[in-house]
């Protein structure tokens, strides 16, 4: 099995790197491996857009890092959700093992992104984490598919909440965020 980190590059600075080293230890710990080095200096070295937002896409396995690759980052543009449900999927590890997730996201018909529903729960979209804004207050799914590092800094330094949320409670809010590991908060917004 392969796994993936997407790392954002900005001013020459690699964001969240130590989210990005932890995620990769414990995706190797329960994979039984040895986690691959993340080489910092390296990935900005070879970074060849340095005056630009950068994706950088890691694939890694046991046998160490498989593949780096770099683009050009652009923002999608989503104003239309539709919600999906599957009480069955996980997707515990980043990897590339997106099936299930892709399986999901063939079901969005007009809309431009969709919510995972796991036992009428509000987990993720099909690419990033959830905030939700109310009265000022940013909350996040405690029923997450994944733990994105954007996620995890959010959480460490308090900036939101996390809380469960059934699928009846999305009205409540008054927006959404859609973040991961190339998205902050407040870059992409989808009113409710």
């Amino acid at each position: 099995m392969q796994f993936i980190e997407t790392i954002r590059i900005e001013n020459k600075q690699i964001e969240l790197i130590d989210f990005h080293l932890e995620r990769v230890y414990i995706t190797a710990l329960a994979h039984n491996f040895y986690a691959p080095l993340l080489a910092e200096s390296a990935l900005i070295a070879a970074n060849p857009y340095p005056d630009d937002i950068v994706k950088c896409r890691l694939v890694y396995d046991k046998t160490g890092i498989v593949s780096v690759s770099y683009e050009k980052y652009a923002l999608r543009t989503i104003s239309k959700l539709k919600t999906v449900y599957d009480d069955a999927i996980t997707y515990d590890f980043k990897s590339t093992d997106r099936d299930a997730i892709n399986r999901l996201y063939e079901m969005k018909g007009d809309a431009d992104e969709i919510i995972i529903v796991k036992n009428g729960m509000v987990t993720d979209t099909s690419y990033s984490n959830i905030v939700f804004s109310k009265d000022g207050v940013l909350y996040t799914p405690s029923t997450f598919l994944l733990n994105g590092t954007r996620r995890h800094s959010l959480l460490e330094n308090n900036t939101i909440k996390e809380i469960d949320i059934k699928v009846e409670d999305i009205n409540n809010f008054d927006s959404l965020m859609i973040i991961n590991a190339m998205i902050k908060p407040g870059e992409l917004v989808v009113n409710i």
